[in-house]
């Protein structure tokens, strides 16, 4: 089976979900193959993209206006990813990383990961809700906005005053190991501003 990236350097199993067929009932599956020569830079996926940009079926349902997507956006950030822990008279707020199927096709977090700038993009996540109580006045996007950069102002902080990129579980400024990588710092400075 095909694995699925999902951390830095990690793959697990990737998602399967097998359907039994009736007595009588057919399927039919069609794979397209789309071979071309190399190019510098991998630029070569171009024509698999491109072919199958043309081959896919066009939408029959109708596109919903930006105000919806964006609805659908706060929902999903502010309803799935959301997190809200308590340890020992603190509370840490924030989004996790991804949600993935599981065997039976329910959508969960992988695994109790947080990350400030890169993938989750915490502080951004939270600079959106905060633009979307200025747009709409919805009071629970204000709210989480402010929960999220307090939690990681007052609880994600290393003692030289950088930000604690990534963890998991509930952050612990003395044990938390880790590399500062560039894509969470540098997201995270770019968001706080």
């Amino acid at each position: 089976m095909p694995v699925n990236y999902y951390n830095l350097n990690k793959s697990k199993p990737g998602f399967q979900k097998n359907s039994a067929l009736k007595k009588g009932e057919t399927l039919t599956l069609t794979l397209y193959v789309n071979a071309a020569g190399t190019e510098p830079n991998h630029t070569a996926v171009r024509h698999f993209v491109g072919k199958a940009w043309a081959m896919r079926e066009k939408s029959e349902f109708p596109i919903p206006d930006a105000d919806r997507v964006w609805d659908l956006g706060i929902r999903y950030a502010a309803e799935w990813l959301w997190r809200e822990k308590h340890r020992d008279g603190e509370t840490f707020c924030g989004f996790v990383s991804c949600l993935n199927p599981d065997s039976k096709g329910n959508f969960v977090p992988l695994g109790d990961t947080y990350q400030a700038g890169w993938v989750v993009r915490n502080i951004s996540f939270a600079n959106v809700l905060l633009a979307d109580f200025l747009k709409t006045g919805n009071a629970e996007s204000k709210r989480k906005g402010l929960a999220v950069l307090d939690s990681w102002t007052k609880l994600c902080v290393y003692p030289n005053g950088l930000l604690i990129t990534t963890f998991s579980g509930f952050p612990n400024k003395s044990s938390i190991k880790g590399v500062l990588d560039a894509n969470n710092l540098g997201g995270a400075a770019v968001k706080s501003f």
